[in-house]
């Protein structure tokens, strides 16, 4: 009995020193496994969920079409509100106890309660309740999240503080893509939430407008190519011993997305310009060597098709070889596809004459 005290201590040690070193550590692993994809059925009429999540009415209302979606996404549920905060015991974790001083089995494990975790993930205050929120909760690497495919939108909803030049580009691809595109409007009298469709041909042309944005674009692709070639040196020295450096990879394919993204809608914007200017195309405020500029869009788009070429073929072998996952392959595969389309998009735009330092047939007869 004199010695209880000591072994109360122990034990107590024991407890704690396991919960740090295993339990807690596994517990958060699981959690940074976990992405959660979340949705509202409340409609793009909500005025708080303006307010808390499109920065005061400055983002855009999404509605997707989940009838026509076919590929699994993830389980989808809907949230739970209720006034009492959910909890997860170590036996719902499947940790039935512990096994002290055995350092290889530590845990004693049991069935696990996936309905009581799924709930614990599911749960939310009920002052959260007009959200009418549905969570799509997937699995996988830890701190790396999950983006899902939805590629059945409705319609866009645009915020009534949009930035300009955001709904132009929206617009746009929502012209391309045909979807339903419309402009929230506050009743002023009512305070009700109203929307009108709205098309890219109901704005009028901005000249400044849009040189500010070909100005923001070119600064945005300068400041992408020295991470491309940061990012490609490593790739190169990971080569050059023997490995392929995986996430570095599906990085330089995302600057590259980035890049040509805005290389598309820098060449539809100074077409636009051009079109849109009853001035001499010279007297035009566009930044400098903006013909050197396109000249170098072009030869960028051009080696960015060879290598997405290159790298297409080169995918089944470096799976043969072990140095590309399948499941990371198969990631691979869909960016080189995207980039591919947004090429195939880019090049099928033809550069204004003047843009490329060409004569129209006006000019060349008033030459002649």
């Amino acid at each position: 009995m004199l010695k209880l005290d000591g072994i109360l201590d122990e034990l107590h040690s024991k407890v704690e020193e396991t919960r740090d070193n295993v339990y807690q550590p596994a517990l958060r692993h699981f959690l940074e496994e976990i992405t959660i994809s979340c949705f509202s059925t409340s409609g793009w009429d909500n005025q708080l969920m303006w307010a808390h999540y499109a920065n005061s009415y400055s983002g855009i209302c999404v509605e997707y079409d989940f009838t026509r979606i076919n590929e699994f996404n993830g389980f989808i549920f809907p949230v739970e509100y209720t006034k009492i905060r959910p909890s997860v015991s170590l036996q719902d974790l499947g940790i039935a106890g512990f096994n002290y001083g055995d350092t290889e089995n530590p845990i004693i494990s049991c069935e696990t309660n996936i309905s009581r975790v799924f709930s614990y993930l599911l749960s939310k205050n009920t002052c959260w309740q007009y959200e009418e929120e549905w969570r799509i909760i997937n699995i996988g690497t830890a701190n790396t999240p999950l983006f899902i495919d939805l590629p059945y939108v409705r319609s866009i909803t645009l915020g009534i503080n949009l930035d300009d030049q955001c709904r132009r580009l929206i617009l746009e691809v929502c012209k391309e893509r045909h979807i339903n595109c419309y402009q929230l409007i506050i009743d002023k009298e009512s305070f009700q939430l109203h929307r009108e469709e709205i098309s890219v041909d109901d704005l009028a042309f901005d000249a400044d407008e849009e040189v500010e944005f070909v100005k923001l674009l070119i600064e945005h692709i300068n400041s992408l190519l020295p991470l491309m070639q940061k990012n490609a040196k490593i790739i190169t020295n990971g080569f050059e011993e023997g490995r392929l450096e995986s996430t570095t990879y599906k990085k330089v394919l995302e600057l590259a997305t980035d890049a040509l993204c805005d290389s598309y809608f820098l060449k539809t914007s100074l077409n636009r310009i051009c079109q849109n200017s009853d001035e001499d195309f010279s007297k035009i405020e566009l930044p400098e060597n903006i013909k050197e500029t396109v000249s170098g869009i072009d030869d960028m788009v051009r080696q960015y098709e060879q290598s997405v070429g290159d790298l297409q073929l080169a995918i089944p072998g470096l799976v043969k070889k072990l140095l590309l996952q399948p499941q990371m392959a198969v990631g691979f595969k869909k960016q080189l596809n995207n980039i591919q389309e947004l090429i195939t998009k880019i090049n099928e735009i033809t550069w204004n004459p003047w843009l490329v330092g060409q004569k129209s047939e006006a000019e060349a007869k008033d030459g002649e």
